[in-house]
């Protein structure tokens, strides 16, 4: 698989301005923006495009969208038969997702 991100750009930034991303830019070989998260902030995401160019890929499967957070988990990545496609199978739910703040210990502090 090679990275489409730069060849598919203009599909891939149609699609994410109807996601309601902004700050699109391409940097280091991915696509960056910023997208609204449950919580009302902004969440950094990278996105990147893969296209198969292996001719004995089966059908419906030629493309596949990676896309993390930009500091961090979650990452959801999805095969597609179109770079929409794949994008579109991306879970973008669990993208928009506020961070969990990690738990202290039980007893954490107790002398």
């Amino acid at each position: 698989m090679k990275n489409a991100t730069r060849i598919h750009e203009p599909e891939i930034v149609d699609f994410l301005l109807n996601e309601g991303c902004s700050s699109i830019r391409f940097e280091k070989g991915s696509l960056v923006a910023l997208r609204p998260a449950r919580d009302g902030r902004l969440r950094p995401l990278s996105i990147d495009v893969y296209e198969d160019d292996d001719p004995a890929t089966p059908p419906g499967l030629r493309f596949r969208a990676r896309v993390a957070r930009r500091y961090g988990l979650p990452v959801s990545s999805h095969h597609g038969d179109s770079v929409c496609g794949a994008l579109a199978a991306v879970q973008w739910e669990t993208l928009a997702r506020p961070s969990v703040a990690s738990q202290p210990p039980p007893l954490a502090g107790v002398l």
